[in-house]
């Protein structure tokens, strides 16, 4: 639209054309039962022709919770195909395809003496074999039609495969204050770069990749250049030498504070916090096990909680009806029920 109006952003088109990411064939999608993405009707049509009935199932999905759910009416739940070919007599082919949606292992229980649940092993096994012919049978089925598959890896590619993942370079970056005998690699200044440039960064990064030389040098620049007042790190409870060490090596002129346990004993709790809270630190180091003792205010959670309460009372109200013809559209109590 914009070349129409003024053919100087043809080049510009151009260029964002040359590097849209290209369309993800079916082959390369990998799609399954419980797909989040997957229209409800498909598994509705799947589940009809898997019970070889013309209509009678209904299946529904809210997002918001990730949950699904299936009903089925005399002739879906009477079917030879739902109690036998594709179910069990413990285990029907519905209550298999709506586990496998929500990402559940089917599991049969009987109760003991004691009126307990205990797991029957011949009739989960049995169950479990016939999820799989499921799924695999889906598999086959939801590319097996062209219009479908068309509309799905549209549907893909538009949904999820529309964005160019951004590149870091940070080349660029002389880190003042670091010790001039330790280079970083490349990779590690991209991630220094990455973490300047974006609110949050996952450096998902091998083992012996330099992480801890990559966050310490992306706390400093932070610090130095304004963008953070006072960098904290929790590192797991035997690393709390190692990596002040590795922080004082890379910048030997750091100010730091090294919280030991004994720094969070319940007599030294509020000089810690004080300390932290008035010093002019270069970075804060806590262990895992500390930070947990960090406690939130108590209107922070109750807003927190208040707030969850509030947007699944929406979820439910929009779902009224999902919700009272099938509960498990809503979490429900942890607790084993019998088959």
């Amino acid at each position: 639209a914009a070349t129409v109006t003024d053919p100087r952003f043809a080049e510009n088109v151009e260029a964002l054309k040359s590097v849209q990411p290209a369309d993800l064939a079916a082959n390369e999608i990998d799609v399954r039962l419980g797909s989040a993405w997957l229209p409800p009707e498909d598994v509705q049509q799947f589940t009809n022709e898997l019970l070889n009935i013309p209509s009678g199932v209904e299946v529904g999905h809210i997002h918001a919770l990730g949950t699904w759910h299936i009903n089925g009416n005399w002739e879906a739940k009477g079917a030879t195909a739902n109690t036998t070919d594709w179910g069990t007599d413990r285990y029907t082919a519905l209550e298999l395809i709506e586990d496998a949606l929500n990402l559940k292992t089917p599991t049969v229980y009987d109760l003991n003496e004691d009126k307990k649940p205990v797991v029957n092993a011949q009739a989960t096994e049995a169950a479990r074999e016939k999820q799989e012919r499921i799924k695999d049978r889906f598999k086959e089925w939801v590319w097996s039609d062209d219009p479908r598959r068309e509309r799905l890896c549209r549907l893909y590619n538009d949904t999820f495969n529309h964005s160019r993942v951004r590149t870091f370079d940070g080349d660029h970056l002389t880190l003042p204050g670091a010790s001039g005998a330790i280079q970083l690699h490349g990779h590690q200044k991209a991630g220094v770069w990455r973490i300047l440039q974006t609110p949050n960064t996952l450096l998902a990064h091998v083992v012996g990749a330099g992480k801890t030389f990559t966050m310490v040098a992306a706390a400093m620049e932070l610090k130095r250049l304004g963008l953070g007042r006072k960098p904290m790190f929790t590192v797991p409870n035997h690393m709390l030498g190692q990596f002040s060490t590795e922080l004082l090596t890379l910048y030997p002129g750091a100010n730091i504070l090294v919280a030991g346990k004994e720094d969070f004993e319940s007599q030294n709790r509020k000089k810690l916090f004080s300390r932290i809270a008035t010093g002019n630190w270069d970075a804060v180091i806590v262990t895992h096990s500390g930070f947990e003792r960090i406690p939130l205010a108590r209107e922070t959670q109750e807003r927190f909680f208040e707030e969850q309460l509030h947007e699944l009372e929406m979820i439910k109200r929009q779902h009224a009806d999902s919700s009272n013809r099938r509960s498990a559209c809503l979490p429900a109590v942890p607790g084993s029920q019998e088959r």
